[in-house]
């Protein structure tokens, strides 16, 4: 009996040894078509494994098999080995990554897999499992595929089907899709998605909307929509406003159209500026699209972006619009933005563009910048302006606010507000 058992755990072991060293060589593949009966939602099947089974034809043989499941490292050929062990060690970011590229430059996929599977717990040192992934995945991203499917630890499964779904998008898009399409609903496939979106919309945004619309209406599909849309009007803002304008959700539309008009102003401010006052409904898109606009335009051409903000109607907007323009213009040409107020009619926008001058000038002149407060007409709006410009000036030159401060004509509350002790 008990030579009956010792035979048994003989062949047994024989058995473990041929199966790992065949997993060694050749692990199981995992498809990445869809069959014609397999559902969209329904996981990739295993493929039926490929090659000549091992054989443990000799005692080395079959202990190297039992180490390598045991010790992976020890499946790493022996040429790279020490090469890999150096990069690993290697603590400076710089020189670990032009040692990882020495190694990695000529390996072909099957020890790329080898040289994942052999790093420590968590991926190894930052950026090591990323480039080494990169390079299966340029290479062969189906093994790459299946290489992250079996990936246990969270982080790092996240961060491999991250990576994969960039390289594969950038590589090869309708494929990327595909896969993507074929994982389990769950964390693997929204991650997936979510990399192929934002890696497509930067490649080709046209495509990567139109696989982004075939996603489940939600949040995270709509920041994906307006983050291709941005993309695409980069490059091409008319094509791109003129497909947003046919987005059926009418919130979704106006924020699409808000976000091409911002990305538009970076080649042509006034292009985009006559876009989003004639396409984008009146209200908070188009509020936060003008002022996007204005803070390009008035960087390039200041003269007519605060033309354009003064031609706001009077109210917040107005007032925030002309308050970037004038406050921008202030601090680079305050000579010709000057002129520019002064050219306008006595009013309301006359007012505001003074009250945002005054406001910028006190950075660098507060006793001109008090005057120009001064200019406003009586009542809460120069009394605010001028205490606002009092009160920077303290923190320029204390001595000489002060001597303005007390004989100033602010109230008395202002005056020792502005000249108290402050608090401990």
């Amino acid at each position: 009996m008990a030579q009956t058992r010792k035979r048994i755990y003989i062949v047994g072991t024989l058995a473990l040894a041929g199966v790992a060293g065949w997993l060694v060589v050749n692990p199981p593949k995992r498809s990445v078509v869809q069959s014609e009966t397999q559902s969209a939602s329904a996981p990739a099947k295993l493929a039926a494994p490929t090659g000549a089974p091992f054989t443990p034809d000799s005692a080395t043989q079959r202990s190297n098999a039992i180490q390598a499941v045991l010790d992976p490292m020890s499946a790493v050929p022996a040429a790279i080995r020490p090469g890999f062990n150096a990069v690993l060690a290697e603590t400076d970011p710089i020189r670990r990554a032009a040692l990882l590229d020495d190694l990695l430059k000529s390996l072909p996929p099957k020890e790329l897999i080898l040289l994942l599977n052999a790093l420590p717990k968590g991926g190894g040192p930052p950026g090591v499992s990323d480039e080494i992934l990169r390079r299966l995945a340029l290479a062969d991203p189906a093994a790459a595929a299946q290489w992250v499917a079996g990936v246990a630890e969270p982080d790092l499964r996240q961060s491999s089907f991250r990576q994969l779904g960039v390289v594969w998008a950038g590589k090869d898009l309708d494929g990327a899709i595909v896969w993507a399409m074929t994982l389990s609903e769950g964390a693997d496939r929204n991650v997936a998605i979510h990399s192929i979106a934002y890696e497509a919309s930067r490649t080709n945004p046209k495509q990567a909307l139109e696989f982004i619309l075939d996603l489940p209406a939600g949040i995270e599909r709509d920041d994906l929509v307006i983050h291709a849309a941005k993309q695409w009007a980069t490059k091409e803002p008319t094509s791109a406003a003129s497909w947003a304008e046919l987005i059926d959700d009418v919130d979704l539309r106006t924020r699409a159209l808000a976000d091409i008009a911002s990305a538009w102003s970076a080649t042509d401010p006034e292009a985009a500026a006559n876009y989003a006052i004639a396409a984008i409904p009146p209200g908070r898109d188009q509020s936060r699209a003008a002022i996007e606009i204005l803070q390009r335009w008035v960087a390039v051409d200041p003269s007519p972006a605060t033309t354009w903000a003064a031609s706001f109607p009077d109210g917040e907007l107005q007032e925030i619009a002309l308050r970037t323009t004038v406050g921008t213009w202030a601090g680079r040409e305050p000579v010709a933005a000057a002129e520019w107020i002064g050219k306008l009619p006595p009013g309301a926008n006359k007012d505001q563009a003074i009250g945002a001058y005054s406001v910028a000038l006190a950075e660098t002149d507060p006793a001109a910048a008090i005057r120009w407060a001064e200019m406003l007409p009586e009542g809460d709006a120069r009394n605010n302006r001028t205490y606002a410009v009092a009160k920077r000036w303290l923190d320029l030159n204390a001595a000489a606010a002060r001597s303005w401060i007390e004989k100033s004509p602010l109230s008395d509350n202002q005056k020792n507000n502005l000249l108290a002790p402050p608090k401990p």
